[in-house]
Parts: structure tokens; sequence; C-alpha cells
């Protein structure tokens, strides 16, 4: 009973992903010093959901998340953490594998992410490639259909932790909008 309590706790609802306290783990793990293998770690965010949401429900914006939660589990190895920091934000982290390896699988699912979203739009937003909704200024504008940002940290034995947090809110900030992912090496 209390082992279901603590899965619980632990796991975002809609998706069933790991949660915050998972995360906190996995990164506590890989900024250790005493680490010998490469880790990358991955941040995904979603570009503009909130005016898809406000356009069109809580149910389609659910259905987005899920979507985005199944192609993170179908297209990167067995072997990473996955995880769902909650909204739209999401976490991949994977032990030992080449860095051309991650930055390819993860433009791919920023690819098929945009295409797989666009069935999501009626056909006339579809056609004109954007929603019209208002801004966090009530300000009303046209907004791109959705899409993925990701921003990608090499963690070597070689890297400077101390940075960490500084380098993933600058990685953060510079991957907003972008159709690649942006990266970089501790």
């Amino acid at each position: 009973y209390k082992r279901n309590i603590e899965i619980a706790t632990n796991q975002n609802p809609l998706t069933k992903l790991p949660g915050n306290n998972q995360i906190e783990k996995f990164n506590e793990k890989s900024l250790k010093r005493n680490q010998k293998n490469i880790t990358h770690i991955i941040y995904f965010d979603f570009n503009d959901f909130k005016p898809f949401n406000d356009i069109y429900g809580f149910r389609l914006g659910d259905r987005a998340i899920l979507v985005f939660s199944e192609l993170l589990q179908k297209r990167y190895p067995k072997d990473s953490f996955i995880a769902h920091i909650g909204g739209d934000d999401f976490f991949v982290g994977l032990r030992n594998h080449k860095f051309n390896e991650v930055y390819d699988l993860t433009n791919k699912v920023q690819i098929e992410f945009k295409t797989s979203m666009e069935n999501l739009y009626s056909k006339k937003d579809k056609e004109k490639g954007f929603i019209i909704a208002k801004d966090r200024f009530n300000i009303e504008r046209n907004f791109n259909l959705l899409s993925v940002s990701s921003a990608i940290i090499e963690i070597n034995p070689k890297s400077n932790i101390s940075d960490f947090d500084a380098t993933l809110n600058i990685l953060k900030k510079a991957s907003k909008g972008s159709p690649n992912p942006i990266s970089s090496i501790l």
C-alpha cells in the first residue's frame, strides 16, 4: 500500500511517467564528481502550447501531451530515463550514448511531433499554418502550430558541474522556438 502511494506521488497522473523527484535523483547521480560515463540530459518544452489549449481546449491539450509522451517512449532507447516535469515540459536522460546519436534522435522527435500535431488543428488553421489567440498581455496575435523545443546537455567526467543550472537556463531560453535541438557540453 505504501509503495503504491509512493509510486502515485512520484508520477505524473496524465502520462504515468516519473516526475520531479525521480528527475532530481537522476540528475544528482549524473552530476556526481566521480562519474565515469557520459550522460545526456534533454529538456523538452512545447512552443505556443497555451494559445493552443485556449483555442482547442484542455482535452486536445492533454492529447498533445500524451502523444508526445508516447513518442518519447517509442523513439528513445529502452535504457533511457523518460520523465514528465509537468505541463508541457519533459525530460529524457541517457547514459553512455554518443552525442550525434542523441542529437539526431532528438531532432527527429521534434520533427515527428510537429508533423503529428498538425492533425489536431482545424483544416482552416492547418492551411494558414497558425492560430489567432490572445497572448499573456491580452493582445491578439498569430501563434505557430504546436512544436517542441529541446535543450541537450552533455555531462562527461571532465564537466564543470558548478555551471549546470546556469548552462541549463541559458540553453532552455536559447532553444525556445528553435526547430533544432540546442546543445552544450558542460
